[in-house]
């Protein structure tokens, strides 16, 4: 357990101070996770949950947490995303699910997430990805698909204008 001025997260390391709450990083990564702790502090911007035995993300880890501007969740076992679960995080600026094992990139995946730049889903198994998926992504710079099952993506609507 982790105290940082009165606020502890179990199974996480958090850094900063929720008095400034400009920059607090929560780690919790390489923790054997299940699940996404649900006692992230609202304040947090950084949160990394690599490196666990995730599955699913489902859309309550994140009602809480529109402050947050980076999450990374390298290296888990994620097949699974419910729809609209990132709608919350409007402020996100990159995001990190590489090596996992999601399939399909739904329509409403990354619903709300109008400030994101970065984006990396390489080396997952993607094969699908839904002609409107990309959409909301108004400010992307950097996409990375790299080395999935992916075999034509003419159809998805265009990352960069």
């Amino acid at each position: 357990m982790n105290l940082v001025n009165g606020y502890s997260v179990k199974n996480c390391t958090v850094r900063g101070s929720l008095q400034y709450a400009q920059n607090i990083n929560v780690f919790c990564n390489k923790r054997n996770l299940h699940f996404i702790p649900r006692n992230i502090p609202d304040k947090a911007t950084y949160l990394d949950v690599s490196d666990n035995v995730i599955q699913k993300i489902h859309q309550e880890y994140f009602s809480h947490l529109s402050n947050l501007k980076s999450f990374i969740a390298l290296h888990n076992r994620i097949r699974e995303v419910e729809v609209g679960a990132f709608s919350s995080l409007v402020a996100l600026q990159e995001f990190n699910l590489a090596f996992n094992k999601l399939i399909d990139i739904s329509g409403g995946m990354f619903q709300d997430l109008r400030n994101l730049t970065v984006l990396h889903l390489n080396d997952n198994l993607i094969a699908n990805i839904n002609i409107s998926a990309f959409s909301p992504l108004i400010s992307l710079r950097k996409v990375n698909l790299s080395r999935n099952h992916l075999k034509q993506i003419s159809k998805v609507q265009p990352l960069f204008s």
